[in-house]
């Protein structure tokens, strides 16, 4: 397995990871999705645009681009956002060479110059959105919301 296959098969666990966490957190009263929590988030709609919100800024440094944020999106319009940086991230990889995971990427974000591979930067957005998904997950008991899905890695090759 090639490094462009590993990172591939990590986006595409991640798009289907997005995909079920969405599913199941539409099946919730929308009224759940702006209730305050405890959490490093104030709220599921903070939490999800988050997630969002670094995979457009990852995307954008691997496509050379400047991102822009947004203020306030409804929790639906994250997540369709979501499903869609998703969708193009994946479409994008599978245009890529596999050379290119090796591409050096400088980015000037602290006093310091950092040096990311494209793998490098594809990895860590799958691992930080699962990081905030896992966040979510936890807050499923404090607000009282429905059995949640399960997205471990290896249920992405049962599903």
């Amino acid at each position: 397995m090639t490094a462009l296959d590993l990172v591939k098969e990590k986006l595409a666990y991640n798009q289907w990871a997005n995909h079920q966490m969405i599913e199941w957190l539409r099946q919730q009263k929308p009224e759940i999705y702006e209730k305050k929590v405890a959490s490093s988030f104030p709220s599921i709609n903070k939490l999800t645009q988050h997630i969002m919100e670094a995979e457009k800024y990852y995307f954008s440094i691997l496509l050379e681009e400047k991102k822009e944020y947004q203020e306030e999106m409804s929790t639906e319009a994250v997540f369709e956002e979501l499903l869609e940086i998703d969708d193009q991230m994946v479409k994008w990889l599978s245009q890529q060479a596999p050379e290119g995971m090796g591409k050096i990427i400088h980015l000037k974000r602290s006093p310091f110059l950092e040096t990311y591979s494209t793998a490098t930067i594809l990895t860590h957005t799958v691992n930080h959105s699962t990081y905030h998904r896992g966040q979510l997950l936890a807050l499923r008991q404090q607000l009282g919301m429905s059995a949640a899905p399960k997205l471990d890695y290896y249920r992405f090759f049962i599903n």
